[in-house]
């Protein structure tokens, strides 16, 4: 794709009929992209904590689109167990799932600030940025391949909002020591933080060498960052305004251009352009952060068949 390629949410075709999940979606990037969905005849989950705040947000869209069709799913990204019944909330609701946008995230610690863990035993920003979306898109692999099924090619896709941390990354993904126990303090931190970013990215790329090769499964773009965004490393960004800020994850959810050019599994960053990601993205490196994410969720009994079906069994996942 040329880096002087200029896409506009005007260029969004008809989505009418599609289903589609955004976490986070209440707020900055996250609801500008559930707001341009609903125009286009989507329907919307928005995955989020606080009921309040996403029945603040639905209730501005419907300002402008009173026929909107949008809904809250509670989801705390620091709770596998709220990641487990969003999921199960959805499967019995919906027989379709479209578009699957994985946008909240966190970045809590600057400087010296104090660790924590969630009760799951991750580092908060771990669990929320990484483990929680793994684990949320693991769950939701079954009807998404399903609906792909039934559907033209390219129609269902899994969005994963990063940051362009990468770019910053001095070193590959440190598995004895993930939650970061001995990186409390800047720069060591910020380092460490860049790394995971690489892994966010490297594990999707697991997903495009394990499915169908019709299915337009993955699209990872960075959201670039804003005033009012969750990741904010990305400096030269800074100050993108949230509307342009989201236009990059929208074009990856919807546009037509992402099949014509072949762009499933690219990391793409504003506005709607490739990039190249930095450190390990093979597929060893995949295959290692897949095992390794799969040992800890088992390990804490999360993928077992409580939906009836075996995750690990899934044909998906088969080589």
């Amino acid at each position: 794709m040329s880096d002087n390629i200029e896409w506009t949410v005007e260029q969004l075709p008809d989505l009418s009929g599609r289903v589609a999940i955004v976490t986070g979606g209440n707020s900055g990037i996250g609801f500008v992209t559930v707001r341009e969905l609903l125009k286009k005849g989507c329907k919307v989950y928005i995955a989020s904590r606080s009921q309040e705040r996403t029945n603040e947000a639905i209730k501005n869209i419907k300002e402008t689109l009173p026929n909107a069709d949008v809904f809250w799913l509670e989801y705390d990204a620091c709770s596998f167990d709220s990641v487990k019944n969003a999921a199960l909330t959805f499967l019995n609701k919906e027989l379709k799932l479209h578009i699957l946008i994985n946008n909240a995230g966190v970045l809590f610690y600057i400087m010296a600030s104090p660790y924590s863990e969630t009760k799951d035993g991750f580092e908060i920003q771990l669990q929320t940025n990484y483990f929680s979306h793994y684990f949320f898109t693991r769950l939701l692999l079954p009807i998404m391949k399903k609906t792909a099924e039934k559907e033209k090619e390219g129609t269902v896709r899994i969005i994963n909002v990063s940051s362009r941390a990468h770019s910053m990354s001095l070193k590959n993904i440190t598995y004895n020591d993930l939650n970061m126990k001995s990186f409390r303090y800047w720069p060591e931190f910020l380092v460490e933080i860049c790394s995971k970013q690489v892994g966010y990215y490297s594990f999707y790329k697991i997903i495009i060498s394990k499915t169908f090769s019709r299915w337009d499964l993955c699209n990872i773009c960075s959201s670039g960052c804003t005033l009012f965004l969750n990741f904010f490393l990305n400096f030269s960004r800074i100050f993108i305004d949230k509307e342009k800020g989201a236009i990059t994850q929208i074009f990856a959810a919807a546009a037509t251009d992402v099949v014509e050019k072949k762009l499933n599994g690219e990391y793409l960053v504003p506005y709607c352009r490739k990039m190249f990601v930095s450190g390990d993205c093979s597929i060893k490196a995949s295959e290692e952060l897949w095992d390794f994410s799969e040992k800890e969720l088992k390990n804490r009994e999360y993928l077992n068949p409580h939906l009836g079906f075996s995750i690990t069994n899934l044909d998906i996942l088969i080589l």
